[in-house]
């Protein structure tokens, strides 16, 4: 999970880096904010019918051999938590 938590970090820096800026100020980290949803697959966090269609997604991904459709998985994997982070993105500043 360490490259997965990497690429996240370097994705919220690039997408929403007020909030980046905020969470590191704050000597937050950013890993362990994400780590419980990465590790239940979101399942806390969204519907079950969303729940489901990613892990679909997700485990089509991860099963093939091509290095490029795993890489696909990955992005699968950690945009979920971007899209949280974005929507929180207000009460985040705001604290």
């Amino acid at each position: 999970m360490r490259l997965e938590l990497t690429a996240f970090k370097a994705l919220l820096e690039q997408n929403l880096p007020k909030v980046y800026q905020k969470l590191t100020n704050f000597g937050l980290p950013i890993e362990l904010l994400i780590y419980r949803s990465l590790m239940s697959f979101y399942s806390g966090f969204f519907t079950s019918e969303l729940v489901l269609r990613l892990w679909d997604i997700m485990i089509f991904f991860f099963s093939t051999v091509n290095a490029e459709e795993r890489k696909r998985g990955v992005w699968w994997l950690i945009t979920p938590a971007i899209v949280v982070l974005r929507e929180s993105q207000e009460e985040i500043l705001a604290a």
